[in-house]
């Protein structure tokens, strides 16, 4: 059996309830002490979403200890909420709102867009020169957040609490914000310039660079919950491989194979670096 570096605990602090909890819950555990400090370690990912929980049940109220229950070490369905992955739920309400925008007439969504007209030729000059003439800088990062049917919103914003959700509750706000801007903003340039058009969106780019960083800190960072089966890598990389080819289009309509291309590869950049200057959170968990 493999185990997995939970989480670290200073050597002088009791671990007594944190223990018996974990056995009320009938989580399978073993503590080791190495130097100053003592480590939690779980046999696998499932155990260790569980056990997450009671580290931060722990740490909320050391003294309180659960009644013995016959729960299983598979983590239940369970839906975070505001508190815990605030900034995830705001991404996913303003993403509504922008499929609201999209149900609306043409000039409620118009400002959102990318750039306002349809270009032909030299693209960039032409919208550059516009946002600086403007100021309207917003629409690098707006067109994330408008979705054109219910089944895009619907299946963009389970992706987004999923990964969302993964990635917030392990890296500290400002990087996981910075996260999303940064891959945004990458996808929507990606996309405007693989297809010049005034007509997309969607925050589908932003969650591929979600799964591009995911993939670089599991590469650089083993041990880290956020570690993806490897038959989910390698479909999601093969629907990515489809998309850019064209094979999805008579199925589910023409993708933004260009924003999902670019958002992935800002995501492995960006999650290498994460990788390196969050090592140490990432593999306890914290």
């Amino acid at each position: 059996m493999s185990w997995i570096k939970l989480h670290e605990f200073s050597a002088e602090q009791d671990l007594t309830v944190l223990a018996h909890n974990l056995q009320a819950a009938q989580l399978p555990h073993r503590f080791t002490d190495e130097l100053d400090r003592q480590i939690l370690w779980v046999p696998n990912i499932e155990v260790a979403q569980y056990a997450q929980q009671l580290i931060t049940l722990f740490k909320q109220e050391p003294q309180r200890r659960l009644t013995a229950a016959p729960v299983s070490a598979k983590p239940k369905l369970a839906i975070a909420n505001f508190r815990t992955i605030p900034i995830t739920y705001t991404l996913l309400f303003l993403s509504m709102v922008g499929y609201l925008f999209c149900l609306a007439p043409p000039a409620w969504r118009q400002p959102l867009l990318f750039f306002p007209i349809p270009l032909d030729g030299s693209v960039w000059p032409a919208a550059w020169h516009y946002w600086v003439a403007t100021g309207e800088f917003w629409r690098i990062i707006t067109p994330a957040f408008l979705h054109w049917s219910a089944v895009h919103i619907i299946f963009n914003g389970l992706a987004l609490v999923d990964f969302g959700g993964r990635l917030e509750r392990q890296l500290p706000w400002y990087v996981y914000l910075g996260l999303f801007l940064f891959t945004a903003i990458v996808s929507n340039f990606g996309q405007f310039t693989f297809v010049p058009q005034v007509g997309f969106g969607g925050i589908s780019g932003a969650l591929f660079g979600y799964f591009g960083c995911i993939l670089a800190i599991q590469w650089l960072v083993p041990q880290s919950n956020l570690r993806l089966p490897k038959v989910f890598i390698g479909f999601s990389l093969v629907m990515i491989a489809a998309g850019i080819f064209g094979l999805l289009d008579a199925i589910i309509g023409p993708m933004a194979n260009g924003a999902h291309l670019t958002g992935l590869a800002a995501g492995f950049v960006y999650g290498l670096g994460v990788a390196v200057l969050f090592k140490r959170r990432l593999a306890v968990g914290a």
